[in-house]
């Protein structure tokens, strides 16, 4: 026997136990999702939006909550478990338009080929076609709370679906030339609420 050959052998490996066998299988049964840096979605939803849910100051719109559809899209990126992007949603209301540019962030616990996710969104709120003179506008905040899930049908496809909750704080500057509650500014807190599926891209 080769002298030498003794001193080149590996030392002998601690069998595994049952934990680290269970681990690394774990590892092994890949879902196929791999690595996911960028994230379109875009949904339909069911929306409540309520302006004057809270309180109400001289707002002077008739109509200030309705039931209806709702249509939302995002993008953005993900870091890990963490999402962050903006986000675009529109409410096509009988009894006004509501339209939010928000910016969201999420926090996403993947187990196999779902996604559980929440996270707070924040942003810009106007509302168009009011029951009020033409040159009444109404603006301002919104600030809420999202939680949804997502099942990856392939690594870059998924549909899912979301629900929200979101507050409304918004502002009706006066109009000039108009008497009574338009010739002052107005102000109201809001509540709003949807429900619905998206689709998803992922790369």
């Amino acid at each position: 026997m080769d002298p030498n050959a003794v001193g080149q052998q590996q030392p002998m490996q601690p069998p595994q136990t049952e934990t680290q066998q269970t681990l690394n299988q774990s590892e092994n049964e890949d879902s196929g999702r791999g690595l996911e840096f960028f994230y379109v979605n875009g949904g339909v939803n069911a929306t409540y939006v309520g302006m004057d849910t809270f309180s109400s100051s001289q707002l002077g719109v008739t109509r200030a909550s309705h039931l209806g559809p709702g249509f939302d899209l995002g993008l953005g990126l993900r870091l890990l478990i963490i999402t962050i992007g903006p986000r675009v949603r529109f409410q096509p209301l009988s009894a006004f338009n509501m339209w939010q540019i928000d910016g969201e962030v999420a926090l996403h616990i993947p187990i196999s080929s779902i996604d559980i996710w929440l996270g707070p969104h924040g942003g810009y709120a106007f509302a168009g076609s009011l029951d009020a003179p033409n040159d009444v506008s109404v603006h301002g905040l919104d600030l809420g709370a999202d939680v949804g899930v997502d099942y990856y049908l392939t690594k870059n496809f998924s549909v899912g679906g979301d629900a929200s909750a979101e507050f409304f704080f918004l502002k009706r500057p006066s109009v000039s030339g108009q008497s009574g509650v338009y010739a002052v500014d107005g102000s109201s807190v809001g509540f709003g609420a949807l429900g619905g599926v998206r689709v998803g891209l992922h790369l």
